[in-house]
């Protein structure tokens, strides 16, 4: 049974506000494991595209951007563990995935 439908289930009356948290904050680990699967598919893109010596020298100003931001997205992987990605670490994941976009 999915919480939507137990939430508007009648027996879940006394447990409505519980089902309620949980339907939000399974929401947001769902919406983060979705941005982060986008921001790894673009990653994976990105990094393939510039690792190579052709594209670096075709485009340095780019090559050089896209090192100095992986070095700052490591940084910042390094600094919040996976166990810490809740809270007010997430608008700083938001403002890196914008990087992309």
């Amino acid at each position: 049974m999915t919480l939507g439908s137990m939430a508007s289930n009648r027996y879940s009356a006394p447990f409505r506000d519980e089902v309620n948290g949980w339907i939000t904050k399974l929401s947001t680990v769902s919406e983060i494991v979705e941005q982060w699967l986008m921001v790894q598919s673009m990653w994976m893109y990105m990094e393939a595209v510039f690792s190579g010596g052709d594209i670096v020298k075709q485009l340095p100003q780019e090559a050089k951007r896209f090192q100095n931001i992986d070095k700052s997205f490591m940084k910042v992987c390094c600094m919040f563990p996976p166990t810490q990605w809740h809270g007010p670490h997430v608008p700083a994941f938001r403002m890196l995935c914008s990087c992309f976009n």
